[in-house]
């Protein structure tokens, strides 16, 4: 993945090259405490941080797409994209998560070849939460086909993504992974159809609160306050006998909270 040649030159600034030089220190509260002078710095630091993408030192590199990312100026986004391609993946991952933050729709292309084609499953997870904050419903073929990724940490980022997107294509296949083996991935599922509130998740998700895990019980319980209607209130009425206190306790608060709407809630 390349873009183009985003080297700059900078005035050097004493304090600034001491703060970058820190990035890769190796006490972590050192580090810490560069980049959040960094981020104070703002504006300023952008130039300085754009160089350090290019730093011999891998963690350097990795503290500056970190800043960057959380300055959030749109200047930024042609040095991060070319950070994509970097060699390091613990860099490649800061990254996309810096552009999942900066929220650019820009990113999404090379974020989607990412998902699909780094071999470090670390990056293609954080890849794969990136593009769910920044590619909108076009992300949502990509993060379909990441639900089938051999690793399932990327496949437990995709389903969170994918409830991110406010997309009704993707309902259907998390629909279809509330009956996955892996019951973190089930729940994450079920918060997802939480955030998407479709109507036609009820149903799966009312058979879903019979599911033998008391955690992903408790994620549908409050995936189903976010939605409305006399058959999702008899779901809930239901779900305070659950033999779990926890998923009572989250079935009674949610029918307690059925008045204040969900932003994408809709009537069943």
């Amino acid at each position: 993945i390349r873009c183009g040649d985003m080297t700059m030159t900078t005035t050097p600034n004493p304090e600034l090259e001491s703060l970058v030089a820190s990035l890769g220190a190796p006490k972590p509260g050192d580090r810490w405490r560069a980049q959040e002078a960094l981020v104070s710095a703002g504006a300023t630091a952008i130039p300085r941080l754009t160089e350090a993408l290019h730093h011999t030192d891998a963690y350097v590199r990795r503290g500056a797409a970190e800043v960057l990312g959380k300055i959030g100026d749109d200047e930024v986004l042609p040095a991060l994209l070319l950070g994509l391609s970097d060699p390091s993946p613990v860099v490649r991952e800061r990254v996309a998560e810096a552009l999942g933050t900066l929220g650019r729709a820009e990113a999404a292309p090379l974020l989607e070849i990412v998902l699909i084609a780094d071999a470090v499953p670390a990056v293609r997870a954080m890849a794969a939460e990136a593009l769910g904050k920044v590619g909108g419903r076009d992300a949502v073929p990509a993060l379909v086909a990441a639900l089938r990724d051999a690793n399932p940490n990327v496949r437990w980022s995709a389903s969170g993504a994918l409830g991110n997107t406010r997309s009704k294509r993707a309902v259907p296949s998390l629909i279809n992974l509330l009956e996955d083996a892996d019951a973190g991935l089930r729940g994450r599922v079920a918060e997802s159809l939480g955030r998407l509130a479709d109507k036609s998740a009820i149903e799966p998700l009312a058979h879903a609160l019979r599911d033998p895990d008391q955690e992903v019980r408790w994620r549908v319980a409050d995936a189903l306050s976010g939605m409305r209607g006399p058959r999702v209130t008899e779901i809930l009425c239901r779900t305070i006998k659950d033999a779990d206190p926890g998923v009572r306790w989250r079935a009674a608060s949610a029918l307690g909270n059925m008045g204040k709407r969900h932003p994408n809630a809709v009537d069943a």
